[in-house]
């Protein structure tokens, strides 16, 4: 059985991802200890995407003991509001308590139930109703979405107007659901007060992003329709989470990577109070993956350096899966607004981790990015980008 940790990692991610597809059961816990880190639930979602589709029945299993009632509401409200509890629902055959008895999914769904209805009814003008569709995140930045393909959920209101891939919502409600979720917090609303271009810069990668799922996540390479998928994006903003030991300890084997470290921690040096503040924009397909798509091939038939190069090769001016002429600039604004905001971008498809700092890139330079890992790594199923911007205010 794949058991996942309450102190879920990058690390144990790449651990369970080459066991994902030998395991027909999952023992989830109902919360993870650092889910707000860094788009760590993104990776748990790609997670549970690629190893539901591995086996014909997947079972999550709980924590939860038969006949302790009061244990079992709790952990299933907490599954029930967080975007890795509602993909694991959705995704799995059946999910059971500790000693196997079966959980109704009609009863688990009404967990997750309120939260679809606040993510579809959302008024995206208003900070109060796109940061309540992350329950309980009083006087805090986070909003989610998820959009569940062949549910009722599948065109969540909020980011459609209509039943439809081509009616996704535009550049400018976008700018109104960053606007709305920031505004809920003081600092981060001087954020956007003292940059004015970042309003515009936030709005832009969220949409770019979020139009490449509504390409990516619903066919696969042979043409076909996924019978079930998702795709989900999520907002948050991160105040006082890092102390200057957590960014320390953050630091890895990539130079580059801890070159970014030190320069967050500068930033906030001299800052009153010595808050840490970030943004995380994090968003998930579970598509075929940047190269497969772009290819048409699979994985097999790539070599791990053709892969790579596909994969970075998204990010740049003019490269698109789609036969238009107006596709293929998305990628390469996301690339052009992270240098504008000294951002971090992580993005994990097919058997690629790839990251970029972007403290000291200028937009015209060619998108490189470094490798998370030195090592060989597992096929992910779909996409997880995660985006960092650093706000010293």
């Amino acid at each position: 059985m794949l058991t996942i940790k309450k102190d879920f990692s990058f690390d144990e991610f790449e651990v369970a991802i080459r066991r994902a597809r030998k395991e027909p059961q999952m023992r989830l816990p109902s919360q993870i200890k650092h889910i707000g880190f860094w788009g760590l639930e993104v990776a748990l979602i790609q997670l549970i995407v690629t190893w539901s589709r591995a086996h014909q029945n997947p079972v999550i299993k709980s924590y939860i003991n038969d006949g302790d009632t009061n244990a079992r509401t709790g952990q299933l409200e907490d599954l029930g509001k967080r975007l890795y509890g509602i993909a694991a629902l959705y995704l799995a055959s059946r999910m059971t308590t500790g000693q196997n008895t079966d959980i109704p999914k009609s009863e688990y769904a009404s967990y997750c139930a309120e939260v679809l209805r606040l993510m579809n009814s959302c008024d995206i003008y208003s900070s109060e109703s796109v940061n309540g569709t992350y329950p309980k995140n009083i006087g805090k930045v986070a909003s989610q979405f998820i959009c569940l393909h062949g549910s009722g959920y599948e065109f969540q209101r909020a980011l459609y107007n209509g039943p439809s891939r081509a009616e996704a919502i535009g550049r400018s409600e976008f700018k109104a659901i960053v606007k709305s979720a920031l505004r809920e917090d003081k600092a981060f609303a001087c954020f956007l007060d003292d940059k004015p271009k970042a309003l515009g810069s936030l709005a832009n990668l969220l949409y770019e992003l979020f139009q490449n799922t509504n390409v990516h996540a619903y066919e696969m390479i042979n043409g076909k329709s996924f019978v079930k998928n998702i795709r989900a994006i999520s907002l948050k903003g991160h105040s006082d989470v890092f102390e200057r030991k957590d960014l320390g300890q953050m630091k890895s084997h990539n130079k580059k990577f801890n070159d970014y470290l030190a320069h967050c921690t500068e930033m906030f040096r001299n800052k009153e109070g010595g808050a840490h503040r970030f943004l995380e924009l994090s968003i998930i397909d579970g598509g075929v993956g940047l190269a497969q798509r772009f290819t048409g091939a699979e994985l097999s038939k790539l070599s791990l350096e053709e892969e790579r190069e596909i994969t970075v090769n998204c990010f740049m001016d003019g490269v698109s899966s789609q036969n238009s002429d107006s596709r293929g600039e998305g990628l390469d604004e996301v690339w052009k607004a992270l240098c504008e905001l000294d951002g971090f971008i992580r993005v994990r498809t097919g058997r690629m981790c790839l990251f970029q700092t972007f403290h000291n890139r200028n937009a015209s330079d060619k998108p490189v990015f470094a490798n998370w890992a030195n090592v060989p790594l597992a096929h992910a199923e779909g996409t997880a980008v995660t985006i960092i911007i650093p706000c010293p205010y």
